[in-house]
């Protein structure tokens, strides 16, 4: 169960700046091992339950802070329970049997569901008749802090982690005046140029490993893989 300060022990490890004299502050590889968790989560999210209260006249609703899009067989189902194209009083695919009673004057007519995800919201339009509750599922990012464990799969996480160690190298390289200098005084006989030239090899072979174990061969959330058709882009080449 890794939580936030063992990520960080994890990526100085990967780039080799342990030690009392270090390059970086746990605050900037916490940068690092976010937009890692980050973009781990767009080719292996987690699938979570969710819940979706539709309320009688009420169009727009706020989706979970972890969102990134929703499952789209699961909400189909929860949509249409029996698989049919059902357009009953103001809620698509709402049971004949679960109303006991008719509202006045409802008409026949379809929901139609927009998904801001980005926004992290979503718009119903028409406006329900009637509240509804329709459970599904999404697909969100994996978390980690301080005090909450990593939720990408423990036997990933070191591979995960290499997107972090790659930024970090890179970062070393760009700051040739500082960090670079500190980080050579662990090896003082190497020169500028040289510990440059390691350093973006190491950097290189890590965004591979990356590329080839992460994302060339995604497998959702530990079995089922996102194609291209769910996020609007191929599979391609880091970055």
């Amino acid at each position: 169960m890794a939580l936030l300060s063992d990520l960080e022990t994890l990526v100085r490890t990967q780039i080799r700046d342990n030690g009392t004299t270090q390059a970086f502050q746990n605050i900037e590889l916490d940068q690092f091992i976010m937009d890692a968790v980050a973009q781990y989560s767009r080719y292996k999210p987690r699938k979570r339950p969710y819940t979706l209260n539709l309320v009688a006249g009420t169009a727009s609703y706020t989706l979970p802070t972890d969102w990134i899009r929703v499952d789209r067989p699961s909400f189909d189902y929860a949509k249409s329970p029996n698989r049919s194209e059902l357009y009953l009083y103001g809620v698509y695919a709402y049971e004949f049997d679960v109303i006991m009673t008719m509202p006045a004057n409802l008409e026949l007519r379809q929901l139609c569901f927009d998904w801001y995800d980005s926004d992290q919201s979503l718009t119903v339009t028409p406006t329900p008749l009637i509240d509804y509750t329709m459970n599904f599922d999404y697909f969100a990012l994996h978390q980690v802090s301080p005090t909450v464990a990593c939720t990408i799969p423990a036997d990933e996480q070191y591979v995960a982690m290499y997107w972090a160690a790659a930024q970090a190298l890179d970062a070393l390289v760009t700051d040739k005046a500082g960090k670079t200098q500190v980080y050579k005084a662990k090896d003082v006989e190497v020169d500028n140029s040289k510990m440059v030239e390691s350093l973006e090899a190491r950097a290189e072979n890590f965004r591979q490993v990356w590329n080839d174990q992460i994302m060339s061969r995604p497998r959702g959330t530990k079995g089922g893989s996102l194609d291209k058709f769910d996020w609007g882009f191929p599979y391609g080449s880091w970055g």
